[in-house]
């Protein structure tokens, strides 16, 4: 008996051991990094570094939290956790060299989080793969297949109006836009990605709107807390938050399984001999997904969930964020509301209840200013990560070494 405890008391010493040299090796690598000196660091407490800091950020106050910190240390500084050395810049000469980079395609770790979700989409996705998935999507961007979706766009507007109408109330009561045009977007995006509407305007509580909002939510709290990143630590720390995002998830993807057979059985009606080509129907992302091949071979479903998914996610979120700040930043300047009110008054004169068509854009000068400036001020992507896996040379810092290092740009 004593020699089995002798034994588990020497395991456990050399475990302790092990752990606190490598902890030791972490910090040491992080007080020694080449960037300490070059840059304002936010925390000199090894390990810990910017963990504590970050306890005050949340999903809703990024934006003023990324300007408090660029008032204190300036445009570029470093933080670190539990070894790994970050800078963050909002240098435009910074992040000009790094987009413009054809090396620096590496996303950082962040974006993991939501692997469980989008898979090897056009977001996660490196090298060849990227560039041949990007090379099938980028058709999809013309302005000749765009310009059938306003029709979409007009009409899930105009309900998302019809629904705001009720909460007027003279302008006397404060009202929070942002579920509002949340459902709004979704019925657009996976209208113009999928071909199908989920009528989330009409039916807020159905399964897909709820699991999107669940699995959003959820992700959105994961980035602001670098501890729940990691999938086993997410799955221990927050159970009941991991438990969510599985199960939204799931009903995302049978969501999505779904549609993508209907839209197959579809195509194959369309092509198959003797039958009529529906020439009024547009072409959804999906179409174009269906259709492609690599190598001479289709895409496989897995392939087109991902792809799917990711417009999805990317759409819906980033679309909400920059039309809810557009719309906030006119509620605060009243001239420049009245100036934008003008112009789509004199445009469509007395025809305001007709549909919005293309080249509508075209003769609103002032509007397409005011949105601009909303994106600039309030950009829907506030930042975005690289782990750079070679030097990169910048005008003010000879060269930035890799390895432990991201780069953000907000």
């Amino acid at each position: 008996m004593d020699s089995e405890n002798m034994l588990m008391a020497l395991l456990l010493t050399m475990a302790l051991t092990l752990i606190v040299a490598w902890l030791l090796q972490l910090a040491l690598r992080e007080m020694r990094h080449p960037l300490r000196g070059f840059v304002p660091s936010v925390s000199r407490v090894p390990l810990v570094g910017a963990a504590w800091q970050m306890r005050s950020f949340q999903p809703d106050n990024l934006h003023e939290k990324f300007a408090e910190y660029v008032e204190r240390f300036g445009r570029s500084f470093m933080a670190s956790v539990c070894g790994q050395v970050i800078m963050v810049t909002a240098e435009p000469s910074h992040v000009d060299a790094l987009l413009h980079s054809q090396k620096q395609l590496r996303k950082s770790s962040i974006y993991g989080a939501l692997r469980g979700w989008l898979g090897n989409g056009l977001l996660l996705s490196q090298g060849e793969q990227w560039h041949g998935m990007r090379k099938i999507i980028t058709p999809t961007f013309h302005f000749s297949i765009l310009e059938e979706f306003v029709e979409v766009f007009d009409k899930q507007s105009q309900l998302l109006v019809e629904r705001l109408q009720p909460l007027s109330n003279g302008g006397m009561v404060a009202i929070n836009i942002y579920p509002y045009v949340g459902l709004a977007a979704l019925d657009i995006i996976t209208e113009t990605a999928m071909g199908v509407c989920v009528n989330a305007q009409l039916d807020a509580d159905s399964a897909v709107v709820q699991a999107v909002k669940a699995v959003t939510n959820t992700l959105a709290t994961r980035f602001m807390r670098p501890h729940l990143l990691p999938p086993l630590l997410f799955r221990l720390c927050w159970p009941s938050g991991f438990r969510k995002q599985q199960e939204g998830i799931k009903c995302l993807h049978l969501f999505t399984n779904s549609i993508i057979e209907q839209r197959r059985q579809l195509l194959r009606r369309e092509n198959a001999p003797g039958e009529p080509v529906a020439r009024d129907r547009r072409n959804a992302l999906l179409d174009t997904l269906l259709r492609a091949t690599v190598d001479g071979q289709p895409l496989t479903d897995k392939q087109i969930r991902d792809e799917v998914n990711t417009f999805i996610f990317e759409g819906h979120d980033t679309t909400t964020s920059a039309i809810s700040f557009c719309l906030y930043l006119l509620s605060r300047h009243a001239a420049v509301q009245e100036r934008l009110f003008d112009e789509v008054k004199g445009h469509f004169g007395r025809e305001l209840d007709r549909c919005v068509v293309y080249s509508d854009f075209a003769a609103l000068p002032f509007l397409n200013c005011v949105v601009r400036e909303a994106l600039r001020l309030y950009p829907p992507i506030p930042a975005l990560g690289r782990c750079l896996e070679t030097d990169l040379a910048v005008e003010t810092i000879s060269c930035l070494q890799c390895k432990r290092y991201r780069l953000f740009r907000f």
